[in-house]
């Protein structure tokens, strides 16, 4: 079998979207090939991945934005590959690459065609122009859909009774490995001064793209005056936003924009609390990375930060400040904390890399039975 991933792009490095599905392609012997603009990559990462996992990747220049004019280039040249390559599936990711992988996989004639959604774009609560917008592109699209993977079980709801694909499969997220964010042997006082922060103060972490969706801007006016310290591991448009907010403030000092990281592990290790303030998440990897770090979390209470905590003191509404602040002081009770942490450990092993990777295959063999009717 041959299979043909497809999201808009690499980031800098691999990231668990792509793992999961490599690794239960690779159980049942399929050849795997990844397309997505490569403009990010970071040099030579991902030429060591693929020979890791015996896979291919291909650069095709999609853009972030459905309606970009750079889109209509990757269509033609992912048409072009597919009537070429004649796959038996095609996986799509992410809504450029969803629009795009489904219309050539139609085009081409493919066999089965899988749409992994990471989050609608047209949630419960959504502004009314998302719904008017992206709905009906995914109502049409979904009529184009042998098998459609939704992660969080708001995004389940939604696809099996207002849209069309042949069958709705749930998987647990992306699947991250444990025992990596288990705590890592670190000195925190050492860490805490390499990003100046001073040994006994209180510290946040998010992390994420620096983005009005991510909403850090809320955390940083949360926390004005209480001589709290916020570190962003990130990058993003809003990089010079929320340094000004934080001028305006009063919080220059405390909150640390540190750009891309390859240590979050040792992030969530030498830091109080994780926040998590969006708008709007699939279903997040950063709090599963903090919840298997033994990092208390507080979350905004939307779609995938409820399947992920279900029973947290620490949610809050993403609109609303005050809530945050409340949520924050929560988080620094020591019996919440320990309660919130106890009941995270036991949480995110449902979400772990084998159960992605075991949901990811007997999606992939009931594929395989749609290929060879």
């Amino acid at each position: 079998m041959k299979m043909l991933y497809i999201k808009h792009r690499s980031g800098k490095r691999m990231n668990n979207f792509a793992i999961s599905a490599i690794l239960a392609a690779r159980e049942l012997g399929f050849e795997f090939t990844i397309a997505n603009n490569m403009s990010l990559a970071e040099p030579g990462h991902f030429e060591k991945v693929c020979t890791q996992y015996g896979i291919k990747m291909l650069d095709i220049p999609f853009s972030r934005n459905p309606l970009s004019p750079d889109n209509v280039k990757a269509g033609k040249q992912l048409l072009a590959l597919m009537k070429q390559e004649k796959y038996d599936i095609v996986h799509c990711n992410t809504p450029s690459g969803g629009v795009v992988g489904r219309i050539c996989a139609k085009l081409a004639k493919v066999p089965v065609v899988i749409y992994q959604a990471h989050g609608y774009h047209f949630w419960r609560g959504a502004p009314l122009k998302n719904w008017l917008f992206y709905y009906p592109i995914e109502k049409l699209l979904s009529y184009w859909t042998d098998i459609a993977i939704t992660i969080t079980r708001e995004d389940e709801t939604l696809a099996r009774r207002k849209l069309h694909a042949r069958k709705v499969e749930y998987v647990p997220g992306v699947g991250i490995d444990l025992t990596k964010f288990a705590a890592p042997a670190i000195e925190r006082n050492a860490m805490r001064a390499s990003i100046g922060v001073p040994k006994d103060a209180v510290l946040l972490l998010s992390v994420g793209e620096l983005n009005a969706n991510k909403n850090q801007e809320a955390v940083i006016r949360a926390i004005a005056g209480t001589g709290i310290y916020y570190i962003i591991a990130g990058i993003g448009k809003n990089y010079e936003r929320l340094q000004n907010v934080a001028a305006e403030v009063g919080m220059a000092e405390y909150v640390k924009l540190l750009g891309f990281r390859t240590d979050v592990r040792e992030l969530y290790a030498c830091s109080d609390v994780f926040v998590i303030p969006s708008f709007r998440e699939g279903l997040s990897v950063s709090m599963m990375e903090a919840m298997a770090s033994g990092t208390p979390c507080v979350a905004g209470r939307i779609r995938g930060n409820v399947d992920l905590l279900p029973e947290s003191e620490l949610l809050f509404d993403p609109h609303n400040v005050e809530e945050l602040k409340s949520a924050i002081q929560k988080a620094l009770d020591k019996d919440i904390a320990s309660r919130e942490v106890a009941r995270n450990m036991v949480n995110v092993q449902k979400f772990s890399m084998p159960e992605a990777v075991s949901a990811m295959r007997r999606i992939y063999e009931n594929a395989i039975e749609i290929a060879t009717r």
